[in-house]
């Protein structure tokens, strides 16, 4: 074991390690101080691979793709990678932005336990925000300006991040797909299986619009607070995602526009071929029929969050215009989140107690590496 897990506080270089955040499939997360020269300390992320991985040539090569992919993207929608090394036990880490706030897996987990749904153009402007953040990841081109062919794999609740300041933020490029990548070994599904798409699912060749499909799933749930496919375990889920019936989240939540609906199901088509052609056109798209999502402020998130007992209520500045956030929002200072109010689909603000999200609902298994024959039982809603 790796001295870096056997101590509570390790320096890495100008980082010191504060403490462990989560444990993936392939790796763990730890918050970090960097110190600069100037004197002043930053936070940042820094994720370091399993010792038991550390040997196995195929795991290093994908979380060298992984530094290789975020380290090109420079989008306001993207974690960006700031630094790939090695620690003093020859242990490969990165080097990321450190987001202060919560998942989407974890919002949505207090949003099902509560009752409650997300506001719609919320919903929609997370999944907008999401799709620029993949468009350019799918639009990176290697130094001769030959396209990479990138694509997430990943996209899920678990790996879209709502920062403190209303930003949103796609994560973990660790099981990507490159042109030059590796190939996927025999036996082995890449991704959380139930926001794979049914072409992954039968481990089939994907593309840009694999993403669009896991999108799919992931604007589906906001929009519904439920999860798409409710199957026990991973073996009957990933049955379920092959046959790809899925109905229209408006059979769940009726104030659901008709046209948001046709959007939210082309992008779950089960043949690649019949849903939007790139995370841009489905953004696009999203915004046609959803206008009001383009608005929002970043408060909007920020009180949300707040809400939800996620963060804390940030300091009210004496000049700040409450009014500029949508007015389906609370105050940013109101512990309130969206439940229905009646049958008309009109939505008001009540107050709940915080609520802390304790390990489950949401917050799926990570099985970035996901073996066929041994599919764990995810938790339990």
């Amino acid at each position: 074991m790796s001295a870096l897990r056997r101590s509570r506080v390790r320096e890495i270089g100008q980082y010191e390690v504060l403490q462990r955040l989560r444990s993936g499939g392939m790796a763990t997360l730890y918050l970090a101080l960097r110190r600069r020269e100037d004197g002043i300390s930053e936070k940042v992320a820094i994720k370091v691979i399993h010792d038991h991985l550390a040997d196995r040539p195929e795991f290093l090569a994908m979380f060298e793709t992984e530094a290789q992919i975020q380290s090109r993207i420079h989008h306001p929608n993207v974690v960006e990678v700031e630094e790939f090394g090695t620690t003093d036990d020859d242990e490969p880490f990165l080097v990321m932005q450190w987001v202060d706030g919560a998942s989407v897996a974890q919002l949505l987990t207090v949003l099902h336990r509560r009752e409650a749904a997300m506001p719609i153009e919320l919903a929609v402007r997370i999944a907008m925000e999401v799709a620029a953040g993949l468009h350019a990841a799918h639009a990176l081109a290697d130094d001769e300006g030959r396209p990479l062919g990138v694509v997430h794999r990943d996209v899920s609740p678990d790996n879209v991040l709502l920062s403190r300041a209303g930003e949103i933020k796609l994560i973990d490029f660790g099981v990507a797909k490159v042109r030059t990548g590796l190939r996927t070994m025999t036996g082995v599904l890449k991704g959380k299986v139930r926001y794979m798409s049914p072409e992954q699912a039968r481990s089939g060749p994907v593309d840009a619009r694999t993403d669009v499909y896991a999108l799919g799933v992931v604007l589906w749930e906001m929009l519904t607070t439920r999860r798409l496919f409710e199957e026990a375990d991973h073996v009957l889920a990933l049955e379920a995602v092959r046959r790809s019936a899925i109905a229209p989240p408006s059979v769940y939540r009726s104030e659901i526009p008709a046209a948001l609906d046709a959007v939210v199901m082309s992008a779950l088509r089960a043949h690649p071929a019949e849903r939007p052609a790139s995370a841009d056109e489905l953004r696009r798209a999203l915004a046609r029929v959803v206008p009001g999502a383009l608005a929002l402020a970043p408060a909007s998130i920020t009180s949300l969050l707040v809400a939800s007992g996620l963060v804390e209520p940030p300091p009210i500045e004496p000049d700040t215009d409450l009014h500029a956030t949508s007015e389906l929002l609370p105050s940013p200072t109101a512990p309130e989140i969206v439940v229905p109010s009646d049958d008309s689909g009109a939505f008001t603000w009540q107050r709940l107690a915080p609520l802390r999200v304790e390990p489950g609902d949401w917050v799926e298994v990570d099985s970035e590496v996901v073996d066929t024959n041994e599919l764990p039982r995810p938790p339990q809603l």
